[in-house]
């Protein structure tokens, strides 16, 4: 892509700045598609249409440019249709391009009331300025206005003021832009069919007729909206909580700007900060027996209910996304998807639950704990026991008769003495 840098120089004979001059500089740059024009200095009071691509110095970004006759007489045939007094130079080939122009910038217009004609003629070109810039951009829940003021010097007047339709909404003058940003329910904005966005810029100016209005209108743009309810009958939209071991209904709608279409569920899983995601549909076929599908009023939206299993039944509040992603089907046979995301708190709590006594599982735990800390219990004491009780000595049974057994026995031996032949007694 070949680049070319164009630098402008306005001067005024009489010495009064450019911005004095009472009609403005008007330059329409035409070349090849691959040209990229890069705009140096003096470019804050020049109308500017160029062919191809485009950027400013004192601006980040590239700008798409403006369709333009592709031969001289074209150029000039349409630039005397816009009132302008033309001149044309034809460059083979550059880099750079510089251009100096004098003029005669004259004192002080002092406003005057114009003629009907001339006055329809300026609001006509204020119409044909605005429609072609399209400051206006619709986002999500607002919609946002960014007026270039380069591009007003090509109106034969300056613009004071731009507002919506009600005044009070003034969009801001930072110097290079006239800046606003509304949301949808203000300013005397107009929402259709929850997508398409009415209001009115209204221009004024320091001339006849003071005040243009322009209508604008725009698209939303495309979104898969999930919504929770508390009952079958969608009814009552709630907030996003999902309790757990409790049956939760969810809406998915597309917003479009599309007439004719019809939405199919695809994939949809609830996805908990820590824990691993609960499966709801995959391709549009339920995953588990606790997701319904629910009958919807409207092609253009899914309705179904599931019901939220923790994987520990503990007392929680966790936080979670629920994700679906939805297919469109188009009157033309296309198909396109969109993914959606709602941000829900997880509850674990049933309050009858702890009025219920002890789960098993806790039962069994502590009565394990308490057979445990018996056994170890027991067979500490029984090694103090084995090591500390005295320690008794068994006695050999005697052979000898008790002491008074013995001394009787040796008395009647010694008073007594036996012979074979004879028996005697000692006195």
């Amino acid at each position: 892509m070949q680049t070319v840098e164009v630098n402008v120089k306005t001067v005024c004979k009489d010495g009064r700045p450019e911005h004095k001059a009472e009609v403005p500089l008007a330059l329409w740059l035409k070349s090849h598609q691959n040209t990229l024009w890069k705009m140096g200095h003096g470019f804050s009071f020049v109308q500017l249409l160029v062919s191809g691509k485009y950027s400013f110095a004192a601006f980040s970004g590239m700008h798409n440019g403006t369709t333009l006759p592709d031969n001289k007489e074209g150029l000039i045939q349409k630039a005397r249709n816009n009132s302008f007094v033309a001149s044309y130079t034809e460059i083979p080939s550059a880099k750079t391009i510089s251009l100096e122009y004098k003029r005669i910038c004259g004192s002080t217009v002092i406003t005057t009331t114009p003629p009907p004609q001339a006055a329809e003629n300026l609001t006509v070109k204020v119409h044909q300025l605005i429609n072609l810039c399209k400051p206006w951009k619709c986002l999500d829940s607002s919609i946002e206005i960014a007026l270039l003021k380069i591009y007003l010097a090509a109106l034969p007047t300056r613009v004071d003021a731009i507002t919506l339709k009600d005044p009070s909404c003034r969009a801001r003058d930072n110097t290079t832009h006239f800046v606003l940003n509304s949301i949808l329910d203000k300013c005397s904005t107009q929402l259709e069919g929850g997508v398409h966005v009415k209001n009115q810029l209204i221009l004024t100016l320091p001339v006849f007729p003071g005040k243009v209005t322009v209508p604008f209108e725009c698209d939303l743009p495309e979104k898969v909206s999930l919504q929770l309810y508390t009952a079958e009958d969608f009814a009552s939209p709630s907030n996003p909580v999902i309790q757990a071991h409790q049956v939760t209904y969810v809406e998915v709608s597309l917003r479009t700007a599309m007439k004719q279409f019809s939405l199919e569920m695809g994939d949809c899983f609830l996805k908990p900060q820590d824990n691993t995601p609960q499966l709801l549909f995959h391709q549009g076929v339920s995953l588990s027996y606790s997701v319904v599908t629910l009958k919807s009023p409207s092609p253009k939206t899914q309705r179904f209910s599931f019901t939220y299993k923790p994987e520990e039944e503990l007392w929680s509040i966790d936080s979670a996304t629920l994700v679906c992603v939805v297919h469109l089907n188009t009157s033309n046979g296309k198909l396109r998807s969109y993914e959606g995301s709602l941000e829900v708190m997880l509850k674990n709590y049933n309050p009858g639950s702890h009025n219920e006594g002890l789960r098993i599982s806790t039962v069994l735990g502590i009565a394990f704990g308490a057979f445990l800390i018996g056994v170890l219990l027991t067979g500490a004491l029984w090694y103090i026991y084995s090591h500390t009780r005295p320690i008794t000595k068994t006695q050999p049974a005697s052979a000898n008769p008790p002491a008074s057994e013995s001394s009787s026995t040796n008395h009647s031996l010694g008073s007594t003495q036996s012979t074979p032949c004879s028996t005697s007694s000692m006195a």
